[in-house]
């Protein structure tokens, strides 16, 4: 049987009143001479089990302070404000300010206090975490229970692979890769000048200069090293500042930045133009060039007119969305369209689209089927790539799906899309209710029955990671939902503004309410063993002193479990 409990309340004022007599400015601010005592709060993280949650809280007199709580017991300690947290499983916690970072255990509450603005990595799947100083040029290695295992200074520069649990470091004179899993160090001697480095299957892959050219060097087994010079395209010049936009694709295809060299000898003509859009466009912006390791060739030089084109890409693949936005034309500013070309392995083949949005929410591609997801024209539609056939989705109200903002005229969608693990399948939602598209036979199933009785169902998504992407180029990632598990939603009354939890079966099409409340659900976080979410709710939690029955906002912890 599951249990529902409630864990933590805390006020958040309104800076609203009412009063049942005449509202004057003594009494306006004496009601919030009173607010300003409580606290406004928020969930930061949560640990990944859902054993522990920093919470954080703020009056208005811009106190503030942060707690780490236990949501199974309620208990909380105050621990230093700070810009970072984060939760190493269920054992660790990290709490970053400035020029200092605290490493907590959870178990038996020792602290390792660490000076300097050491950047963090986690590699879960062997239990070790990363700590980093730019410019102390200091790397430092512990372990899950908080141990120091490896310490190396005069580090210059570092790469990560996740997936090898591998990382790849190097000194003045040395490069170095060091296996997470065995505590193995391999290291080669080198002593020109490195921009990037990172790992290629066993080995070390780096761009390196002499001073006079750009060189690739290939760092193997047996102190094998084989280098190769770099020839850059005319008329373009790699971007050295720029390097943290470089990454590797398919451990064969690498990505660097290159800019169009600008000939400043010749002067430069004045143009008056009756669009505020190119007013950003003075200094050339860096290009997509992709170069095969494996065939030690150019894949992808850009156009010799690119100077302001930009380059997405949608894949790891090489599929390339390109556009220039810098074409003047007059349109609609707050959704801006341009023309677009879609690129496929890495430029061997082009061709143009029919959607014109480069706004992240109105466009997605679907790998599998080579197909585009897109709204325009205030209509959700299908483009087929691989013959150019558009096809709108047949939705029973198309309207339905149409925000309104500015009126309807901004061309946004009043929800989101979302990819499946099924090929061909994806979820739309349409503010309300949510839609299982096929993209393939063009239709569209109604999953949930909310519009008709004022509820809005929709995903939860984390916004702390929603717009996050690999590198430079590559698009977010969005969010997927596993069609074999049943999923969690969100409910919403429009009406009387209660909400709740239900559960979506979208293989029997059968929806559960799990639970309901007379509070408004802010974020839920879900895990295989339960469900913890935040509510904001009107309570009284000033009547103890006797004030007028106003309304306050109160946030509240609850959690679910176990299944």
């Amino acid at each position: 049987m599951m249990v529902i409990k409630k864990i933590l309340v805390f006020v958040v004022p309104l800076f609203i009143s009412f009063f049942k007599g005449q509202i004057n400015e003594d009494s306006i601010k004496a009601i919030n001479n009173l607010y300003a005592q409580y606290y406004t709060s928020a969930v930061l993280t949560m640990s990944p089990t859902h054993k522990w949650a920093i919470i954080s809280d703020k009056n208005s007199y811009g106190l503030e302070r942060a707690h780490l709580v236990q949501l199974q017991t309620g208990k909380s300690e105050d621990i230093p404000l700070s810009y970072n947290n984060y939760f190493f499983g269920d054992n660790l916690l990290i709490i970053q300010e400035n020029e200092r970072t605290i490493v907590k255990s959870l178990k038996n509450k020792n602290t390792i206090q660490l000076k300097g603005n050491y950047l963090y990595e986690a590699f879960d799947k062997v239990g070790k975490l990363l700590f980093y100083d730019r410019l102390k040029k200091e790397l430092l290695l512990f372990d899950s229970a908080g141990n120091k295992l490896r310490s190396y200074e005069d580090i210059e520069s570092i790469g990560k692979s996740h997936e090898q649990s591998q990382i790849v470091f190097r000194n003045s004179s040395q490069t170095f890769k060091f296996d997470l899993k065995k505590l193995e160090l391999t290291q080669w001697k080198s002593e020109d000048k490195v921009y990037w480095q990172r790992l290629l299957n066993e080995d070390v892959i780096s761009l390196e200069s002499n001073g006079q050219n750009y060189l690739i060097r290939h760092y193997g087994k047996l102190n094998n090293i084989k280098t190769k010079i770099l020839h850059i395209q005319e008329g373009f010049y790699l971007d050295s500042l720029s390097t943290a936009k470089m990454t590797l694709k398919q451990n064969r295809y690498l990505i660097l930045p290159l800019v169009k060299k600008i000939d400043k000898s010749k002067v430069q003509q004045s143009l008056i133009l009756y669009t505020n859009q190119n007013a950003y466009y003075k200094t050339p912006m860096s290009q997509m060039a992709v170069f095969d390791l494996t065939e030690s060739k150019w894949k992808r030089l850009p156009e010799g007119s690119d100077f302001f084109s930009r380059q997405i890409l949608l894949d790891d693949f090489g599929t390339i969305m390109s556009f220039d936005p810098s074409v003047d034309k007059i349109e609609n500013e707050s959704n801006v369209t341009h023309q677009m070309t879609i690129e496929k392995k890495f430029g061997e083949s082009k061709i143009m689209i029919d959607n014109s949005h480069e706004r992240k929410q109105n466009y997605y591609y679907d790998g599998l089927t080579n197909r585009m997801i897109y709204f325009q024209d205030q209509k959700w539609k299908i483009e087929n790539l691989n013959n150019g056939l558009v096809s709108e989705i047949p939705f029973e109200k198309p309207s339905n799906f149409t925000s309104w903002v500015y009126n309807g005229l901004s061309d946004y969608s009043s929800g989101n899309a979302y990819s499946t693990n099924k090929k061909g399948f994806w979820i739309i939602s349409d503010g309300y209710d949510l839609f299982l598209v096929d993209l393939i036979h063009v239709t569209a199933k109604r999953l949930t029955f909310g519009r008709e009785k004022d509820i809005s169902f929709s995903i939860q998504e984390d916004f702390r990671t929603k717009y996050l992407n690999e590198s430079y180029w590559d698009i977010p990632k969005i969010l997927q939902v596993n069609m074999n598990r049943k999923l969690i939603l969100k409910a919403f009354n429009t009406t009387n503004y209660t909400s709740g939890i239900a559960e979506l079966d979208i293989k029997n099409l059968r929806l559960k309410m799990l639970a309901t409340l007379d509070d408004v659900i802010q974020e839920v976080f879900v895990t295989d063993e339960n469900i913890t979410f935040t509510v904001q709710s009107y309570n009284q939690p000033l009547s103890d002193l006797n004030q007028s029955p106003f309304d306050f906002l109160t946030a509240i912890v609850w959690h679910f479990g176990p299944f």
